[in-house]
């Protein structure tokens, strides 16, 4: 007690912590070191590319700015395809098209090259010149390399083909925030302060069963999301069924989107857009369907039919309607609870696409949703129309879609990728969104990333590889929103991020994005601009050394505004291939003027969570995350995360709120595999 009062006395909090850090990281390798000569166990094995996940520039890019509840639709999706990976050697154009990420003309090169070489490997993916490297170590761990001479009997007789591969895998998650939160203190919290997560999961090369439990921290054990769905694939007229609960991906997101972070980013390397229903594999407690979907293949037609009913969160007003919708999916004080299963939904929908084989589809989309209460209008039910296409042209796509609430489409949006060499492509796409078109399901790419309000925008943008070693991505997008509400009515928005790979030991990489806005009613101009440098050093086999510069600048036209945000991080990992842990630890440095000026930094975190918090005022925040393999069948990840501000008493807000310049956080992972 006296030592820490001394440190506390003569030191810094910065100062201090970087002490601390340090004597942690010697005790996580001390542990480590004792941990390793443990026998292993070889029972099953848990499928995963790497303990330690790393991320990406590309990936922090994507997810910029983005909440939790945001990221966790496309997170949740990769790991999903960790566990259900694709064969690149059998599948389809529409299958591999519809991962997150990959182009429909990535996809198409990577047909090409398998029809000449008949079996891949992972290793002829990176000989594309069209798979930009950055974007292919993202998706690689959702494809698998299966001979196409291995596949065996798929035939629905066939009992080995539906229990082939079969394994049971489980996950356990808490995670606890040490510094008391005011809504505990005061008792509005009843529940719990751990953050609790169960998921088991039954997979086949048929067959797929989860069941998952989530419980927030503040929550009771009751009020906790629970989650179940059985996908079944089936080689026949039945492509697929799901019982339970899925998510639903058409076109590109106008009328219904699993794919909740749509950026512009995106709308350079995202998929084709064919009709997919999968197993739900998220903890968003709002954007699913809990009912039964089934695929059919009627040659050259594909046919899905939905159905859901379930209860959704809303605010209710005193006359016994729906005033909104609650989406946080956070149910801890009265008021949340109160707005838990207050409304009932019923869904019914199908989506129709006519394929071309290579050359693309035609879909249309009808659904219709009723509800106990009537909603915002007075209406209890909402419909929704669509139709979409993506159409191949000798490596050129022609894409789009038209949506609205009635047969009378009026949203919409159409564009194109244009090859114009092996190593340059373009990318051009227009779109027009009503401000009467109504659907919470809607995800579309644009600056809201939502339907609702309208919007209208031109989109630029460029991928270039001039050389094996420089990747180059650029974007340019004006839009317009309708001058209502306090919105800004009119952007532009830039982007370009060149990644470099000067050695097989560094890589680089620079990041320019501004942004300039005016807001509806004043003729004030809101411009930001930030500069990203990055780079990553191989020390050893074993070590890797990441260094980051950011700078964020925000300034104002009329009210001459001026503020700057800084941001800046070291980054270790260690990881040894005969050696069953990996180690990764950062330390980072902000400063910004307010939270106008705030920056993201996304992070390093246990397998199938993330963390993207924004930082501002001035402080440090670091964390360590370390992930031992007890054979191929266990694996333990453990991290630690601590942010210190300065000239601060308290963190937070509202029931949020903690006491004191200190927010840490310890998170506790158990993989294992049944």
């Amino acid at each position: 007690m006296g030592e820490t009062v001394f440190l506390k006395d003569i030191l810094s909090a910065n100062e201090r912590n970087v002490i601390l850090f340090f004597i942690f990281m010697r005790r996580i390798f001390f542990a480590a070191c004792i941990v390793s000569s443990l026998p292993a166990i070889s029972v099953g094995q848990i499928r995963d590319s790497s303990s330690v996940e790393e991320v990406s520039p590309v990936l922090e890019s994507l997810f910029e700015g983005k909440s939790e509840k945001e990221i966790s639709d496309v997170r949740d999706e990769l790991d999903y395809l960790h566990q259900h990976p694709i064969n690149v050697n059998s599948a389809t154009l529409g299958v591999l098209a519809a991962v997150p990420f990959l182009s429909s003309h990535a996809a198409e090169k990577i047909l090409a090259l398998r029809d000449s070489m008949v079996n891949l490997t992972p290793a002829d993916l990176f000989s594309i010149a069209e798979l930009e490297p950055s974007v292919l170590e993202i998706i690689l761990p959702c494809f698998s390399f299966e001979k196409e001479n291995e596949r065996g009997d798929v035939s629905l007789a066939s009992l080995s083909a539906w229990f082939s591969g079969a394994s049971l895998v489980a996950r356990s998650r808490v995670v606890n925030d040490i510094q008391t939160r005011k809504g505990f203190a005061d008792g509005e919290y009843p529940g719990s302060s751990l953050k609790k997560y169960q998921r088991i999961e039954f997979n086949t090369s048929r067959i797929a069963a989860r069941i998952l439990y989530e419980q927030d921290a503040g929550e009771r054990l009751k009020d906790g999301f629970s989650s179940f769905s059985l996908g079944i694939q089936t080689p026949d007229v039945v492509k697929g069924v799901v019982i339970g609960d899925y998510s639903v991906k058409s076109g590109k997101g106008l009328a219904l989107s699993s794919f909740g972070t749509a950026s512009k980013l995106q709308g350079i390397i995202s998929g084709s857009g064919r009709a997919s229903i999968v197993p739900y594999a998220s903890t968003d407690e709002f954007h699913y369907f809990r009912g039964i979907a089934a695929a059919f293949d009627v040659s050259p037609f594909v046919v899905h039919v939905m159905y859901s009913n379930t209860s959704r969160a809303a605010a209710v007003d005193s006359c016994g309607a729906v005033s909104s919708f609650y989406t946080a999916g956070l149910f801890r004080t009265e008021t949340e609870l109160q707005k838990k299963n207050a409304a009932r939904e019923q869904m019914f929908g199908t989506l129709i696409n006519f394929e071309f084989g290579n050359y693309g589809y035609v879909g249309a989309l009808v659904f219709r949703t009723a509800y106990d209460k009537p909603i915002a209008g007075g209406s209890r039910s909402l419909s929704a129309f669509s139709v979409n296409s993506s159409l191949n042209f000798n490596g050129a796509v022609l894409y789009g879609e038209a949506a609205g609430n009635s047969p009378a489409l009026n949203s919409g949006i159409a564009g194109m990728r244009i090859p114009v060499s092996r190593r340059m492509t373009l990318h051009i796409s227009v779109r027009s969104y009503a401000a009467e078109y109504s659907n919470m399901y809607a995800f579309p790419f644009g600056e809201r990333n939502s339907a609702g309000g309208g919007e209208g925008g031109v989109f630029a943008g460029i991928e270039l590889r001039p050389a094996e070693s420089l990747n180059v991505i650029g974007y340019y997008d004006e839009f317009a929103l309708p001058s209502s509400g306090g919105f800004f009515d009119r952007g532009t928005e830039y982007f370009l991020n060149a990644a470099v790979r000067a050695h097989p030991k560094l890589k680089f990489s620079f990041q320019y994005k501004g942004k300039i806005k005016t807001r509806s009613g004043s003729l004030e101009e809101r411009s930001q601009h930030s500069v990203t440098l990055d780079g990553a050093y191989r020390v050893q086999k074993t070590i890797v050394v990441r260094q980051r510069f950011e700078m964020n600048v925000v300034s104002y036209s009329i009210s001459k505004i001026h503020e700057t945000g800084k941001l800046a991080f070291s980054e270790v990992r260690y990881e040894h291939a005969s050696l069953p842990f990996e180690v990764v630890a950062r330390i980072v440095v902000f400063e910004t003027d307010s939270y106008d000026s705030r920056v993201y930094e996304y992070e390093n975190d246990v397998r199938g969570a993330f963390s993207n918090p924004p930082l501002y005022g001035s402080g440090m925040r670091w964390y360590s995350l370390a992930t031992y393999k007890i054979g191929a069948t266990v694996r333990i990840s453990l991290k630690y995360s601590e942010t210190v501000k300065s000239g601060v008493t308290a963190m937070g807000s509202g029931e949020d709120e903690i006491q004191g310049a200190l927010d840490n956080r310890v998170t506790f992972q158990l993989d294992m595999a049944l």
